[in-house]
């Protein structure tokens, strides 16, 4: 899966029944140079982990009865696709055509309004970032990524270095 197995995982759980997600850190990791992570996030291995990516909303797609012309799912996919915050204004703009036949699609599914929800946040969240983009010349997730700092939070500091020995 080179390196989305969680996402597939949890995407298959979906199917089965809702799940959800917690605003709060409930773990933290350390990604090293010899981690899974890292191994399959390599320059020879991006398209085939996009392939497996495309792959997986494929299936959950389908399973919502959504379908699509082979050209509104390249551009969908291609706006959307992993790690991409933002995107042009041309973009936005054929891809919203695409966002609204999924609701319609969808609007019978036992999910509809959940799956209108991740539509319009996610549609507008793009939306948002990308004139930040615009605004000030970097994308905004690249930039935090980079800069980002292994901190752990003092209230764990002592059960951190206690698993770390």
């Amino acid at each position: 899966m080179y390196g989305i197995e969680d996402y597939r995982f949890w995407s298959e759980v979906s199917l089965r029944g809702l799940i959800g997600s917690i605003d709060e850190v409930m773990l933290y990791n350390r990604l090293g140079h010899g981690s899974e992570s890292g191994v399959q996030n390599t320059p020879e291995n991006q398209n085939l982990r996009k392939i497996e990516f495309f792959n997986t909303k494929d299936i959950l797609f389908s399973n919502y009865g959504v379908n699509f012309k082979d050209k509104e799912r390249e551009k969908l996919y291609e706006t959307f696709s992993e790690c991409r915050t933002a995107a042009s204004f041309s973009e936005l703009v054929t891809v919203f055509p695409i966002i609204m036949k999924i609701i319609k699609q969808t609007f019978r599914c036992s999910i509809s309004r959940e799956i209108r929800q991740v539509c319009y946040m996610i549609y507008f969240s793009t939306v948002i970032n990308s004139i930040k983009a615009k605004v000030t010349g970097r994308n905004r997730m690249w930039y935090e990524y980079r800069n980002r700092k292994n901190v752990v939070p003092d209230s764990l500091k002592d059960d951190f270095e206690r698993f770390v020995k």
